[in-house]
């Protein structure tokens, strides 16, 4: 997506490594660390669509009308019943794709690796294939009086 603005946000914290990967695209803007939560809601309420994880961040964007996709590390058929699993705790809209990785051997029931370990399981195609979705969908209504509010990834 040549054309397209990406934003990061994210806590103080995030603000290093996310100024790291703004500063390789000319596209990319770094909003980690800077914005009060009412700025927050509404960048992300202007967003085309917010990718992130299953946070604080998706759910806030799950109270706007932003189409959300969602990288979680609860395998596809691991118990529904786990604190990671989206059917108990994934953001609530109707705007929300939630993507989740094939189980790595000992992971069926949940992905319990204090490291990174299923979530490298989901395929970038699929990805962008669901941001492609998403896009081509379209987002009525959308106003953007935010430089770089387009999409907003978070870290």
């Amino acid at each position: 997506y040549p054309d397209a603005l990406f934003t990061i946000v994210g806590g103080s914290a995030d603000r290093l490594a996310a100024g790291r990967l703004a500063a390789q695209e000319h596209n990319v803007s770094n909003y980690c660390g800077r914005l009060s939560f009412a700025e927050l809601s509404r960048l992300i309420s202007q967003a085309t669509l917010f990718l992130g994880a299953d946070s604080g961040m998706g759910h806030l964007a799950a109270t706007t009308r932003t189409p959300i996709i969602i990288l979680c590390c609860h395998p596809l058929g691991g118990s529904p019943s786990h604190y990671n699993s989206p059917s108990r705790f994934a953001p609530r809209s109707r705007h929300v794709t939630v993507l989740q990785p094939s189980p790595n051997p000992g992971c069926e029931i949940a992905c319990e690796a204090l490291r990174a370990c299923c979530i490298k399981n989901l395929a970038v195609d699929q990805v962008v294939a669901s941001i492609a979705n998403v896009i081509s969908r379209g987002r009525p209504g959308l106003r953007s009086d935010i430089p770089g509010a387009k999409s907003v990834l978070e870290t």
